[in-house]
């Protein structure tokens, strides 16, 4: 039977370091690791510094602010400024997002954001981050979960 070996630290500040299979990592440890920071009272904030394949490469880039905010259904001011961290973090590859990057991408939203959502934004991440949808890392700067990464990937079907 062949073995993989896995090499997964964490950092006393929450910091990640993962060795392996990233298949592996994505199907399997990914939850596990969320889990051992939340029991050690920290925020997951995981990502994976990895090399994307050519087809992941092609669809994500293809996937613009309006396009994220299409396939995600996002009318409202809260899901205009979910989707705007999503495309971010997910698609553009960002570990956390300020207020200012969320406000920059959003205006790109031709179409789908009036003033009111961009007058209303504040309001907007206060309610996401209470509701846990992402992560305040601190004043003004949001990050989402591995988990939530996941999970929107496959909304996008990326």
């Amino acid at each position: 039977m062949p073995t993989t070996e896995v090499k997964v630290k964490i950092g006393a500040d929450g910091s990640i370091e993962f060795e392996g299979p990233i298949d592996l990592y994505n199907s399997s440890l990914n939850a596990l690791v969320d889990q051992a920071i939340r029991l050690r009272g920290g925020a997951p904030i995981l990502t994976a510094d990895v090399s994307p394949s050519m087809d992941d490469v092609t669809q994500s880039e293809a996937l613009d602010i309006k396009s994220v905010c299409e396939k995600l259904k996002a009318s409202t001011g809260t899901e205009l400024a979910m989707a705007t961290i999503v495309k971010l973090i997910v698609i553009d590859g960002q570990q956390s997002v300020t207020r200012k990057d969320i406000r920059a991408e959003m205006s790109e939203a031709h179409g789908h954001v009036s003033q009111g959502h961009m007058s209303n934004l504040g309001t907007s991440l206060t309610r996401i981050a209470e509701r846990g949808m992402i992560i305040k890392e601190k004043d003004g700067v949001f990050a989402l979960s591995h988990e939530q990464q996941s999970e929107y990937r496959r909304k996008l079907g990326i």
